[in-house]
């Protein structure tokens, strides 16, 4: 009798709002004086009436598209479709035989060559600019512009002759990128070049030779 007239209670209470009854698990929970067990439901934009959808949803849907889309460019993979790389290995000995003790600074130890130092920062001639370790093509002279900072610069790459990855030498946070055939240096990727991409890839010049076309 007891249990019926805490069910009667409780339904009394409740029998002026147009709420649907608990279900079973809720009555049981009421009947031992616990609260309902709260609805745990998962709704999506279908689930929502006209008007309903909230801004949090569409700008998370905005922002989880734009962040794609970011990380496509900055990786080199908006445009075109990048040939595979066969990569090559070679000993800290065989790189100092090979490159000038400059270029194994910059390529090999992740070095930095003095500002408006190389020629190739005022090179306007038609052509293409190597990986001075592996002569792999990563732009071409169309790619270039620039961009006053002392260093040749270029707005996008060719898809695929680069990786990246990310830099913590410093007190800030860097994106590094980096050959992929042979994994030498080249310099930095940052994200205030001109159009169409708005990304300047800031590379050292002396990591760097010049093909006229």
């Amino acid at each position: 009798m007891n249990a019926i007239k805490k069910i009667l209670k409780y339904h009394t209470r409740d029998s002026a709002s147009p709420q649907t009854l608990p279900d079973a698990w809720s009555w049981r929970r009421r009947l031992r004086g616990q609260r309902p067990v709260a609805d745990f439901t998962i709704r999506t934009p279908l689930d929502y009436n006209d008007g309903e959808m909230t801004r949090r949803t569409f700008f998370t849907a905005v922002l989880g598209l734009s962040a794609l889309l970011m990380g496509r460019r900055a990786f080199g993979e908006d445009e075109g479709t990048a040939e595979p790389i066969q990569t090559i290995h070679r000993s800290e000995d065989e790189w100092r035989k090979l490159l000038t003790p400059e270029q194994f600074r910059v390529l090999r130890q992740k070095g930095t060559e003095r500002r408006f130092s190389s020629p190739l920062d005022k090179m306007t001639a038609k052509g293409e600019y190597r990986c001075a370790g592996c002569d792999l093509t990563l732009f071409t002279s169309e790619m270039k512009f620039d961009s006053k900072t002392g260093w040749p610069s270029f707005f996008t790459v060719i898809p695929g002759r680069v990786n990246t990855r990310l830099d913590h030498s410093l007190f800030f946070l860097r994106t590094e990128y980096h050959c992929a055939r042979c994994g030498g240096h080249h310099g930095h990727l940052f994200e205030d070049g001109p159009p169409p991409s708005g990304l300047r890839y800031c590379n050292n010049g002396v990591a760097l030779t010049f093909a006229p076309a």
